[in-house]
């Protein structure tokens, strides 16, 4: 009976151990990467759900991702770029070079509220009465 105990516990010892060292070098993985958010949004400032954006550095080729509910797409760059380097986004006909210096990057496709035609004034909505 001590013995069959002796073996639970030592089970348990080394799951536990296993599982803080699979999640410690997941973690040190993670940290060798950086992570790029990229949000989509329209005439109005509202996020733009399911858009497609290409992503493009010199060592990867070109990757198409879409965005999530909020707008947002997040890519994860290797941390040996420095920080001349830019990369290339493109999304519904926009093509960004931006430096990898940026954490966040919003887009805002246009200008132009496509039901009237009128530019958007965003000094309308800002001011406070």
């Amino acid at each position: 009976m001590i013995i069959f105990n002796r073996r639970i516990i030592i089970n348990f010892l080394i799951i536990i151990t296993s599982i803080l060292l699979i999640s410690i070098l997941y973690e040190i993985s993670l940290n060798n990467k950086r992570k790029l958010l990229i949000k989509i949004v329209d005439y109005r400032w509202n996020p733009i759900a399911n858009i497609p954006v290409r992503f493009e550095t010199l060592e990867q080729s070109d990757q198409e991702y879409y965005t999530n509910n909020q707008g947002q797409v997040i890519f994860y760059l290797d941390n040996n770029h420095n920080n001349t380097e830019y990369i290339q986004i493109s999304t519904d006909g926009i093509n960004e070079k931006i430096l990898l210096t940026d954490e966040e990057v919003t887009i805002r496709l246009n200008m132009i509220n496509q039901n009237t035609s009128e530019i958007y004034d965003d000094g309308i909505f800002n001011s406070s009465f």
